[in-house]
């Protein structure tokens, strides 16, 4: 929203809420990818799998599908059921 209020004031000044942009994905983007392949192990995919996500429309309706599902109720290779009630 800053970046927002920054570029309507202060057009000519359009860098700054450019940086503030890229910043904020930059950071947030590893955290994302962290948590997508936790999931996908949860439900018994490889963190490769993550990849689908450079498929236009069908390999991201996949990985929807894919974090909608309930996980495995059995520990998998990729380590013990977690503890979520």
């Amino acid at each position: 929203m800053l970046a927002g209020v920054l570029a309507t004031i202060a057009p000519e000044a359009a860098l700054i809420p450019t940086v503030i942009y890229l910043v904020m994905w930059v950071v947030s983007i590893f955290p994302w990818w962290f948590l997508t392949v936790r999931r996908l192990h949860d439900v018994g995919h490889s963190g490769w799998c993550l990849l689908l996500a450079i498929v236009p429309v069908i390999g991201v309706l996949i990985l929807f599908i894919w974090m909608c599902t309930k996980s495995e109720p059995l520990p998998n290779k990729y380590g013990p059921v977690p503890n979520v009630e």
